[in-house]
């Protein structure tokens, strides 16, 4: 019995160590296979962080360039993409499909904007050099069209002395002006239509030669008006003469009427008969209509005479300020000063304009306000008294402006003192100190024999309204 149960425990044993044995291997096995196991979760969660990350990254990098491109981060992929199609194909410039299509990412599409903004330096290129070579073409038609107008104001100058000649000499003179008009003429419609011609090429070009093809147009029509002057068989170089004198009223009778569009309120400065030339003559008196009388008579009142130089039938009239069946158009600048008092007048030689059928079309006041704008029709500039360096330079400016109009329309300038002469402004004794008899008392006419008798209680002495006290000068 002992034996088999010695044997049971060897038996016993022995399945108890292959068990443990069995027991050990597997559990090594397991304790292995779940440190792989763990190992490679670890693994699989790093590379699944690293994958997040990743796609993270991706992420934004995608949300960037999106937003880089014009759109939001919420618009999907396909959205994108045709929008950033619908871009390309806008700004490629191109219509076919053919083009659109290679067009195909924007690097093309800059490399093709670059081309196209190269080609249009290229073209802008050429057309400075056109606009330079016009520009020039320009000042030469105009430097020739002022060394015209030179040699045409020397011819009328000349035309202007030789007026007294008799008439076959004047008829054989315009036989040759009108040979040189009808030149002159063709020469200036063949400029003007290629002036035109090319201002109307490049018209959208630039406003500055719309500006000057103006203002040669205006050169050009102020031209065609000396031409046609000269061209006139009987030019007025004086506006009329004196037909008769009454000594005793001081009332004189001139050969101009309501057909020359006179009115009354218009003076006269009186030439002596045998004047050639008014513009650089002096004049021997002034008188000033106070009566139409029909179309070729007028009345008029004396009012500056001299005793050794009296007013005589057949002396001349002329008046810067009237012109027969035209308005005359000026323009005032500087300080219109008529007795050196420092009171701005320029109201009172308005109103006398006006009243003469005239107009003021363009003025600098006092204040340094240029109004109004100067054309090649203005008769006259009419300076005053200029601007000096302690002047505001607002006035200066406008000085410098109005006088630059001027000459670019060859508007000719005439000063103050000398206007009045020509207009026959003959100032008040209070206004001069100096009751001669070369001035009436007050515009009312005095006899010579009685200076405290009115001659004429009908004539009322007029003033002219009281100009400013607040001038810049």
């Amino acid at each position: 019995m002992a034996a088999r149960e010695n044997q049971g425990l060897q038996i016993a044993l022995i399945i108890f160590v292959m068990l443990t044995i069995v027991l050990s291997v597997t559990t090594y096995i397991f304790f292995d296979n779940w440190k792989k196991g763990k190992d490679e979760l670890a693994g699989a969660r790093n590379s699944l962080q690293t994958k997040t990350s990743e796609e993270a990254k991706a992420i934004n990098e995608r949300n960037e360039l999106v937003v880089f491109l014009g759109h939001t981060p919420e618009e999907k992929h396909e959205e994108v993409k045709t929008k950033a199609h619908e871009t390309l194909a806008k700004y490629a410039l191109f219509s076919s499909k053919e083009v659109r299509d290679k067009i195909a990412d924007f690097p093309k599409l800059a490399t093709e904007l670059a081309n196209v903004i190269k080609a249009k330096d290229a073209e802008n290129s050429g057309l400075n050099d056109k606009a330079n070579k016009t520009e020039a073409d320009m000042k030469t038609a105009l430097d020739k069209l002022e060394g015209q107008k030179k040699a045409l104001d020397g011819k009328l100058a000349e035309l202007s002395k030789a007026n007294t000649d008799e008439a076959a000499k004047y008829a054989a003179e315009r036989t040759k002006w009108d040979e040189y008009k009808k030149n002159a003429e063709g020469a200036i419609q063949a400029k003007n239509a290629a002036v035109i011609a090319e201002a109307d090429g490049r018209a959208g070009d630039s406003k500055k030669w719309t500006k000057e093809k103006a203002d040669l147009l205006a050169v050009i029509a102020m031209q065609r008006k000396q031409l046609e002057r000269l061209g006139d068989p009987q030019p007025t170089l004086t506006d009329g003469r004196v037909i008769s004198v009454d000594e005793k009223t001081q009332i004189v009778y001139v050969n101009i009427g309501s057909a020359d569009n006179l009115r009354r309120r218009v003076s006269f400065s009186v030439y002596d008969k045998s004047t050639n030339d008014t513009a650089n003559a002096v004049k021997k008196g002034a008188i000033e209509i106070i009566e139409v009388i029909d179309a070729k008579h007028s009345k008029g009142r004396i009012l500056e005479n001299s005793v050794s130089d009296p007013i005589l039938p057949g002396d001349l009239i002329e008046s810067q300020l009237w012109y027969p069946g035209k308005t005359q158009k000026f323009a005032l600048a500087g300080l219109i000063d008529f007795n050196d008092d420092r009171v701005s007048d320029s109201a009172a030689l308005s109103d006398r304009i006006r009243a003469s059928g005239g107009e003021v079309v363009a003025q600098v006041t006092e204040r340094g306000l240029y109004t109004g704008q100067i054309s090649s029709d203005t008769a006259f500039l009419i300076l005053g008294k200029q601007p000096d360096e302690r002047s505001d330079p607002k006035l200066i400016k406008a000085w410098n402006d109005i006088n630059a109009d001027a000459k670019r329309f060859a508007v000719p300038t005439i000063t103050l003192d000398k206007f009045l002469e020509k207009i026959g402004y003959t100032p008040a004794p209070e206004q001069t100190g100096k009751p001669n008899n070369r001035v009436l008392n007050g515009g009312i006419p005095v006899p010579r024999d009685n200076p405290g008798e009115v001659a004429n209680p009908n004539f009322r002495p007029r003033t002219p309204p009281a100009a400013g006290t607040n001038g810049a000068f």
